[in-house]
């Protein structure tokens, strides 16, 4: 695995974040969704958790589909 490129990251709670980014495995353009936490050493960096999706960079626009349908059902109270 390659080393990944960050696009975003936000805050999940007080240990734990989420991190949007790129990454190839196995020759494979992944899009990875996870979540990193630091439970023991609060002033150390974040490292990723098993919790979180890889999907095929191609699956991005579908994904995005998704979440804009999931936007559009909370607005209106679903």
């Amino acid at each position: 695995m390659s080393e990944p490129h960050v696009i975003a990251r936000f805050a999940k709670n007080k240990r734990e974040e989420v991190v949007i980014s790129f990454d190839t495995f196995r020759g494979v353009e992944l899009l990875d969704l996870r979540i990193y936490a630091n439970f023991e050493d609060p002033t150390a960096a974040a490292k990723p958790t098993r919790k979180g999706i890889s999907i095929k960079r191609g699956l991005l626009p579908e994904l995005i589909a998704g979440l804009e349908l999931a936007a559009d059902a909370a607005k209106e109270g679903a």
